[in-house]
């Protein structure tokens, strides 16, 4: 297992010197959401330079919103197209990883999943991207958290190298919702159709999705590690938070929250 960061919750620098940063706190994996593709691309020559010194990975989360099969030629392509790129010039990027998609036809406020919309861009993307040796996962988001959604995108894809992104947090939040019907949260990982690849860690009060610092919410931790480390999980436990009061890695209580959350799941992983 190596402990990634989602470098797209923090603010200050050019994506370079954060890595840097981050990699100095003892951060392995460097996280990266779509928005930040732009930057990356226009500074990537720095940043392969920070991967390769410092033996770093990446992962990146896309945040699908794809309806359908239609929707693929304008909403994943600009996507992929350049993770595709650096790729080639790197070989750094591990994992990719997505939210389901939701029908775009849903009452304002409200996201509803959308199965075909997100087996067929799953479907993509593992054609995209396995040539190239990276890892597709799909996350268990608010508005997919069933069991029985899993099989269903397992089964839709097809591909016995799709994998998944778990996000504790949201975990957290689908144990404290009836529809879910998840007994216990030791069972849902056992029973989780796909490899586990790569985690989200956060906390919340289990009616939020917060992104606190594991400790600050409501998250049984114990029980999730339990069935992970059962599983044999290796991958990428990446800290995702969101704070409010400051994000700048340069601020020694930022800092102070981010390693507290990954010694936090170290400390219960090794236990």
């Amino acid at each position: 297992m190596i402990f990634g960061v989602a470098t797209w919750a923090l603010d200050g620098d050019p994506l370079p010197e954060r890595f840097v940063k981050l990699a100095d706190m003892g951060f392995r994996a460097m996280s990266m959401v779509a928005g930040q593709q732009e930057q990356a691309e226009a500074e990537w020559d720095a940043v392969q330079r920070v991967l390769e010194d410092r033996e770093l990975c990446l992962t990146i989360h896309l945040c699908c919103g794809f309806s359908g099969v239609a929707g693929l030629d304008g909403a994943l392509p600009p996507l992929i197209a350049p993770i595709i790129r650096w790729q080639k010039r790197s070989g750094r990027i591990r994992n990719v990883t997505f939210d389901s998609a939701y029908r775009p036809d849903a009452t304002e406020g409200e996201k509803v999943w959308n199965r075909e919309g997100t087996i067929a861009g799953l479907r993509y993307a593992c054609e995209q991207f396995a040539p190239l040796g990276i890892r597709v996962g799909i996350e268990n988001w608010l508005i997919n958290h069933r069991l029985d959604q899993f099989r269903a995108i397992r089964d839709g894809v097809g591909r016995d190298d799709l994998a998944m992104l778990l996000d504790v947090g949201h975990l957290n939040i689908a144990l404290q919702t009836p529809e879910a019907g998840i007994p216990s949260a030791e069972s849902w990982v056992l029973d989780q159709p796909f490899e586990i690849i790569e985690l989200h860690l956060h906390d919340n009060d289990g009616k939020l999705d917060q992104h606190l610092p594991i400790g600050e919410g409501t998250l049984d931790l114990p029980p999730m590690v339990s069935a992970l480390k059962k599983r044999g999980f290796e991958g990428v436990a990446t800290v995702e938070l969101v704070l409010k009061d400051s994000r700048s890695i340069d601020d020694a209580a930022v800092r102070e929250r981010y390693q507290r959350t990954r010694d936090a799941f170290a400390q219960v992983f090794s236990s």
